[in-house]
């Protein structure tokens, strides 16, 4: 069974990035949550 993997952070992330970039590579979410309630939920 393949595990899910993401990542979420809590700022804008450039398509282009880096991180995006690799993520893309990794075939991993990337999302951001601008929203501060849901992120402390998170946390």
């Amino acid at each position: 069974m393949k595990e899910e993997q993401a990542v979420l952070t809590r700022s804008a992330t450039d398509v282009l990035s880096h991180a995006a970039i690799r993520a893309r590579a990794q075939r991993v979410l990337l999302a951001t949550c601008h929203d501060e309630a849901q992120w402390e939920a998170l946390q």
